[in-house]
């Protein structure tokens, strides 16, 4: 911080400036009231380094407050009896601006998750052991109380300091077609193949290509599951991939990732899902998260 002359009050308490900005190359100015000083802060943006912006602000903005406290808070003069008088002159301001900053510094960027497939492929499941790794003391329901899913089941985990929110949607033939209602608003998609019914992984490929194709998921990360690959029997990764060959091409250019999980288990879902939150962070510029920052 370069001034042009010292500030004549204390240099910690006086508000010589208070800058914030979130464009390259360009800042704002504030002249101190009680002394005319002058100084300019540049902070240049990155989103890969969000959290220095946030903390130069906050440091900035601590500045002014007790500034602004020691200014205006407490005011001190005698009245005509000569007792001591406390006036308060923006305490309302002050309280609104110190909440405000706690809201800023403590929320965090939240992105909408759909989990799709087929009926019985364990998308439930994956939801609940899911929220059993990523939430503390969480222990979830007993796994053989889950039962199909008749609308949808909402569950929210925080990792790697964002927040994600998923939907998981039935996977009946009727409920497939309600799928699309939820398009626009969702930043990543999980898919789930039931890796133990060869019979529908045709009919899963069908229901695949259908939600890939849509306009309003261009671009969207895909964590493709092939879950149940702790079962005897059960097609592998390479089997379900070679099922699917044919939508590649119908993919279009996306992050996508191809798994084998076992979601009554756990294996392989912690990895799934950091990989998928490093996805959609980094699709932000295509579709910001719902806190994002102008």
């Amino acid at each position: 911080m370069d001034r042009e002359r010292p500030c004549e009050r204390d240099a910690f308490l006086s508000k010589c400036v208070v800058v914030y900005t979130t464009l390259i190359g360009k800042s704002y100015t504030l002249v101190c009231p009680n002394c005319s000083c002058l100084a300019q802060t540049y902070i240049t943006y990155k989103r890969k380094k969000k959290v220095w912006v946030r903390v130069a602000f906050l440091t900035s903005l601590c500045a002014w407050i007790l500034s602004s406290f020691y200014s205006y808070f407490i005011l001190t003069n005698f009245n005509n009896t000569g007792d001591l008088t406390i006036v308060y002159s923006v305490p309302v301001q002050m309280y609104t601006l110190l909440s405000g900053l706690v809201r800023y510094m403590l929320k965090k960027d939240e992105y909408n998750i759909l989990i799709l497939g087929l009926d019985n492929a364990g998308k439930t499941t994956l939801l609940e052991h899911t929220k059993i790794k990523f939430t503390s003391g969480y222990t979830g329901k007993p796994f053989h109380k889950i039962t199909a899913t008749i609308g949808l089941n909402i569950g929210k985990i925080s990792a790697m300091g964002v927040e994600l929110l998923f939907w998981d949607l039935g996977g009946q033939d009727e409920l497939q077609s309600l799928w699309d209602k939820y398009y626009s608003e969702c930043h990543g998609i999980v898919y789930v193949v039931d890796s133990l019914d060869e019979n529908r992984v045709d009919d899963s490929r069908l229901a695949f290509e259908k939600m890939i194709t849509n306009e309003h998921l261009i671009g969207v990360p895909l964590l493709f599951l092939c879950n149940k690959q702790d079962m005897q029997g059960c097609l592998s990764v390479n089997q379900i991939r070679e099922a699917f060959s044919d939508s590649a091409t119908k993919m279009g250019k996306r992050d996508c990732s191809v798994r084998g999980v076992s979601a009554l288990h756990g294996q392989g879902i912690e990895d799934a899902i950091v990989w998928l939150t490093q996805a959609v962070v980094k699709n932000n510029e295509t579709r910001p998260p719902i806190n994002k920052d102008d």
